[in-house]
């Protein structure tokens, strides 16, 4: 029971980061921190770009996307995870 507590602690204390890098000149990707693996197809389908999981410089998962979608990203997460 302490372990199930433990990691509803964890899931509640998350956050989710999106970011703009830009590339070149006019060429950009968004990151997303914070987010399950499974979401980086669904943000493929859903803007029709590139998207994969890679390992940040800490070690840890994000997605990148290509191109600049933060802003659509932004409402398409909240549509479709409440939580």
């Amino acid at each position: 029971a302490a372990k199930i507590e433990r990691e509803l602690q964890k899931k509640m204390s998350s956050k989710v980061i999106i970011t703009r890098i830009a590339r070149n000149k006019r060429k950009c990707v968004t990151n997303v921190y914070g987010l399950e693996n499974f979401a980086a197809k669904s943000f493929a389908t859903k803007f029709a770009c590139g998207s994969s999981v890679v390992k940040n410089n800490q070690g840890n998962d994000e997605i990148v996307v290509q191109g600049d979608v933060s802003d659509d990203l932004f409402d398409f997460i909240l549509e479709t995870w409440k939580d």
